[in-house]
C-alpha cells in the first residue's frame, strides 16, 4: 500500500522543477514528457502544487536549467 506524502507545513504552494529538452532535436520527447507529466498531477496533485518546466535545450543547456530551477 502506498501511503500519501505528508502535507506541507506551510501554507505556500510547492514549486517542482522539471527538467526537460523543449528545443533542439529531442524537443518532442521532452514535450512527451511535460504532457504526461501535467496529466499525472491533474489526478493527483492539488491546487497548491506548481510545476516549473525548464528547457534543457539540447545537453549544452542542462546545467543552466538546473541552475535557473
Amino acid at each position: 500500500m502506498i501511503h500519501p506524502a505528508p502535507a506541507p507545513s506551510s501554507p505556500r504552494a510547492l514549486k517542482v522543477a522539471l527538467l526537460v529538452p523543449l528545443s533542439g532535436a529531442n524537443a518532442g520527447i521532452g514535450r512527451a514528457i511535460l504532457d504526461a507529466a501535467q496529466m499525472a498531477l491533474f489526478d493527483v496533485a492539488d491546487a497548491d502544487f506548481e510545476l516549473a518546466p525548464r528547457d534543457t535545450a539540447a545537453p549544452e543547456g542542462a546545467d543552466a536549467a538546473a541552475r535557473a530551477a
